[in-house]
C-alpha cells in the first residue's frame, strides 16, 4: 500500500522522469552518468528517502552538465562550480542544498568510508548563512506595541496587536 506522500507526490514516477532526463542529457558524459547512478544506489543503501534521492539526481545532473571536469576532483573546478551556482537567481536554501549534495557526492567519489571530506570540497561551507535571527534593536518594545494598540481602529486589530 502506498503512503500518503506517494499518492500525492508520486515519487516513483518522479524518479523515472529524472533518470530519463539524466540519460538523455547530452552534456553529461557516460562516465558521470554512471557515477550518478552508482551514487544513487549508495544513497539507497544508506536508507536515504526517495524525495532526497530525486533531488540529488536533479542537482547532480546540473552539476555534471555545468562542469565536466568535476570527476577529476580538482579544487579549482569545484570553486568554479560553486561560484557559477551562487550567481544563479535561486533561494539561499536551494544554494545551500546544492553545496551539501556537491560535498557529499565528491566525498563518496573519493572514499565513502573516510570520515573527513577530501580537501577539494572541505572548504565549501554548506550551512545556511541566512538564519533569520533578529537583533535586539530590531525587536518591538512594549511602548511600540502599546502605541500600535492605541492606534488600531478595530477591536480585532487591537486584540491581535496586544498579543505581540
Amino acid at each position: 500500500m502506498k503512503s500518503g506522500f506517494d499518492l500525492v507526490h508520486n515519487y516513483p514516477h518522479r524518479m523515472e522522469l529524472v533518470l530519463r532526463k539524466l540519460r538523455k542529457n547530452k552534456k553529461v558524459s557516460l562516465h558521470n552518468r554512471l557515477n550518478v547512478l552508482k551514487f544513487l544506489d549508495y544513497l539507497e543503501t544508506q536508507q536515504v528517502d526517495l524525495a532526497w534521492r530525486i533531488r540529488c539526481v536533479q542537482n547532480l545532473t546540473k552539476l555534471a552538465s555545468i562542469l565536466e571536469g568535476v570527476r577529476e576532483g580538482k579544487q579549482r573546478g569545484h570553486q568554479k562550480l560553486v561560484l557559477l551556482h551562487a550567481r544563479l537567481d535561486l533561494a539561499d536554501d536551494t544554494k545551500g542544498l546544492f553545496k551539501v549534495m556537491t560535498k557529499r557526492f565528491c566525498h563518496w567519489l573519493k572514499d565513502p568510508n573516510d570520515t573527513d571530506y577530501p580537501p577539494e570540497v572541505k572548504w565549501i561551507k554548506a550551512g545556511n548563512s541566512n538564519n533569520h535571527n533578529l537583533l535586539p534593536e530590531e525587536l518591538r518594545t512594549e511602548t511600540d506595541v502599546s502605541g500600535l494598540v492605541k492606534a488600531a481602529a478595530y477591536s480585532r486589530d487591537r486584540a491581535f496587536l496586544s498579543m505581540l
